[in-house]
């Protein structure tokens, strides 16, 4: 009998360690959130996963598209949803979807331009031949709002490190194809799954131009599947088409298309769902794909599309469920112990490394660096200004990256200017100019104008900074106003 007492208490504590496991939760069902794009629309999502957290249903894996990235990653890097309510509601969408830095972050050189040349269209010059750029708003202030929502977690490149494995998708625009991020900088990911084309400049990244993941898959049933979970809650916010009646302007047609060509895939991913699986789809008639002032009618309704499955869900609650807690999470306050600049244009780096005013081993100051990015951005030369923090054992490397406008830098443009003087009598001006950017590393410029009108000018002139900071300049010129 005494031989046998090991073999008693090692088997009791085998049935024990299960019991455990089963109590704690770790032998139940695996439960996969796929959260689909649609715009504003996709702020249903928080209401959704509001409710799911109400009714103590634990989410183990995310995988999202456009809107559904955006909601997907702050919750799967440890958002509460009345953190993502609060951000949704206060966030300024007008300026995260405009490119235009305010008027106190442009350079002296560029209020210069706004100033003398008030009615204006321009072109710009690659090489001799007319150049457009990838898309209606690049999506700098897009690029540093997400940079924002996810600087918590920026540390984390390994999306299967976050607090719940997260997955976004994007498209390749050269092949179609879908592209999933498991990996890299959270919040281009973010930025390359809502890059909706020809709207929004595609998202360059390893030799592919990437593009909303709603062309290539908007409801990624499988790719959450592939990151083994049992069972799949689908939220699908799909946006409804226009009528031929309201296909009046780019915004819509450009939304009509992108609808379009999600139809095909969407329909494709809810063929892979299973009897166990749940279908949610939220009733959004009122909510447009543009209405971002209407977050919190959207999440409403995500909310109760969530108590009308609440018969499907029962099955998934789990009791005394606890949320999964973010202690990954960077430290804060953190100090920087070095800045890098990785510089990609003719700008000597010593002209940006001027405009940051983050000092090394002092506390990292994110609202001085938006300032700081802004200001770089103003100088108009690039069409992006990225940030990001890699941490160290002494502090975060501060890492700064400017891309150069990819589709040239030279200018073309005209100006039209009609106006009444005090004596009432009628005038215009009508002007054409070029100017040719990148004469020297701090940023000089050549620039000439041909005016007719009322004020006749013909004007040639060298801007040239003596100084990295820009404060100090040379500017020869030649110049003629007397009438042609």
């Amino acid at each position: 009998m005494n031989s046998l007492k090991p073999l008693i208490l090692a088997a009791l504590a085998l049935l024990l360690a299960g019991a455990s496991a089963t109590a704690d939760g770790e032998s139940r069902p695996k439960i996969g959130l796929v959260l689909g794009g649609g715009g504003a629309r996709g702020l249903a999502h928080i209401g959704v996963i509001r409710a799911l957290e109400e009714q103590n249903i634990k989410i183990d894996a995310i995988a999202g598209a456009s809107m559904g990235a955006i909601v997907g990653a702050l919750y799967a890097s440890g958002k509460t949803p009345n953190e993502m309510e609060r951000i949704t509601i206060t966030l300024d969408w007008g300026r995260a979807f405009a490119d235009q830095p305010p008027r106190e972050s442009l350079s002296f050189r560029r209020k210069q331009d706004s100033r003398d040349y008030l009615v204006k269209a321009q072109a710009t010059l690659k090489e001799g031949v007319l150049s457009l750029p990838k898309g209606v708003v690049q999506g700098q202030n897009l690029q540093q709002m997400l940079q924002n929502l996810y600087l918590h977690a920026s540390h984390i490149t390994d999306f299967d490190k976050l607090p719940i494995p997260y997955r976004a998708v994007a498209a390749d625009l050269a092949s179609g194809e879908a592209v999933v991020f498991k990996s890299g900088d959270l919040a281009t990911a973010v930025r390359a799954s809502m890059s909706i084309p020809a709207l929004y400049a595609p998202v360059e990244l390893d030799g592919r131009l990437l593009v909303d993941g709603g062309v290539a898959n908007n409801l990624p049933v499988d790719v959450v599947k592939a990151m083994g979970v049992d069972h799949v809650i689908v939220v699908d916010i799909g946006t409804p088409l226009y009528s031929a009646d309201e296909l009046d302007s780019v915004l819509p047609i450009i939304e009509q298309l992108t609808t379009l060509l999600t139809q095909t895939n969407v329909l494709k991913q809810l063929d892979q769902l299973t009897d166990t699986d749940v279908l949610i789809q939220p009733s959004l008639e009122t909510v447009q794909s543009a209405d971002f002032d209407m977050a919190q009618t959207a999440i409403t309704m995500g909310y109760e599309a969530v108590q009308a499955n609440l018969p499907r869900l029962a099955g998934f609650q789990q009791f005394n469920l606890q949320r999964q807690q973010i202690d990954t999470e960077r430290p804060e306050p953190r100090l920087v112990s070095e800045i890098i600049i990785d510089n990609d244009s003719f700008m000597a780096d010593k002209v940006i490394s001027s405009l940051i005013s983050q000092d090394i081993g002092e506390t990292f100051d994110k609202q001085q660096l938006e300032d700081d990015a802004e200001a770089i951005y103003g100088l108009g030369y690039f069409e992006a200004v990225n940030y990001n923090l890699i941490p160290g054992d002494d502090g975060d490397a501060l890492h700064i990256s400017t891309r150069e406008k990819s589709w040239g830098q030279d200018l073309v443009g005209v100006s039209f200017e009609l106006f009444t003087d005090n004596d009432g009598e009628n005038g215009y001006n009508l002007g054409g100019n070029y100017r040719k950017h990148g004469v020297s590393r701090k940023g000089g410029d050549w620039f000439s104008v041909v005016q007719l009108g009322k004020s006749p000018l013909v004007r040639t002139e060298l801007h040239l900074p003596l100084d990295y900071r820009r404060w100090f300049f040379f500017k020869p010129y030649l110049e003629s106003a007397h009438k042609l």
